[in-house]
């Protein structure tokens, strides 16, 4: 059994019946481990503890998709590393080429796709993009499922000057994710913890600039051009970026999208994550 998440409703009951049976699990906690989503922990730490005094997870084999993730799952979950298979998760690439999005200096398109919840830091991104005086077209793709925070997000926007303009685009579907990323320069995701990030790998693969914490494992994307990963702290920095990219015309900007789509040929080597994936496969079933 391939496991997603630690939990789920099925998580228990799944674990349970490999138990019984001795059915080989392989489990991957898909970031629900890392400290920026691991919060109101008392809970979940004392789940936690009943699973391993049950003996639920003896057997069990563990992805980690980030160094950050292979250590909470050390602390949590196994003390045996020889258990924790670190393998990237895989992205979805662009299934046709997509035409390329014009730039014009003093003008930009910020897209933010995620889900509508404090740990994805929608507000905090609203707020820095209310202090740029120049035309900014911010949408927002993503499903409410926190009211109160979208409340929140909306009593910001309504209080915005004119020059930024917010629109609510609803949620996007996977097959659309690439689309919707070539037609922005800047995906602006100011999340308080990623393991992997879906959506960043989507956005760089079509040429979109992304701007991000620095609690992604992506903290290369700097060196190469193709993003910048700040502090959350730093404020300044995420709106000087911002303007950076905003002052950039057609030939500038068409440097940054060759260099976000060089770095996710770098980075998403799929036939090299094949490989991957099937080793460890196979060293499961075969343990």
């Amino acid at each position: 059994m391939y496991l997603q998440g630690l939990f789920q409703k099925c998580i228990v009951p799944c674990l349970s019946i490999s138990k019984k049976y001795g059915i080989k699990v392989l489990l991957s906690p898909r970031g629900e481990l890392c400290s920026g989503a691991f919060k109101k922990k008392y809970k979940k730490v004392i789940y936690l503890t009943l699973l391993r005094k049950l003996g639920y997870l003896e057997n069990v084999n563990f992805q980690s998709t980030s160094e950050e993730e292979t250590r909470m799952v050390l602390k949590w979950l196994t003390f045996n590393p020889a258990r924790i298979f670190e393998i990237s998760n895989i992205p979805s690439l662009p299934k046709c080429s997509l035409s390329n999005l014009n730039k014009i200096s003093g003008e930009i398109r910020v897209v933010f796709v995620s889900r509508i919840v404090p740990k994805k830091n929608l507000l905090y991104a609203l707020n820095i993009l209310s202090e740029i005086q120049s035309c900014v077209i911010f949408d927002i793709y993503g499903a409410k499922e926190d009211k109160d925070y979208w409340k929140n997000c909306e009593d910001v926007i309504n209080k915005l000057p004119a020059n930024i303009k917010v629109t609510y685009k609803g949620v996007a579907s996977h097959d659309e994710i690439h689309s919707i990323f070539v037609q922005y320069h800047v995906f602006f995701f100011p999340t308080f913890s990623e393991n992997y990030g879906h959506v960043i790998a989507e956005a760089f693969s079509v040429g979109c600039y992304v701007l991000t914490s620095d609690q992604v494992p992506w903290l290369d994307m700097n060196e190469y051009g193709a993003g910048n990963c700040v502090s959350l702290d730093n404020r300044s920095a995420f709106k000087e970026d911002i303007l950076r990219i905003l002052e950039l015309n057609n030939e500038g900007y068409a440097q940054v999208r060759e260099n976000c789509i060089a770095y996710s040929k770098i980075k998403l080597n799929i036939e090299d994550l094949r490989l991957k994936y099937n080793n460890m496969f196979e060293s499961i079933c075969l343990s």
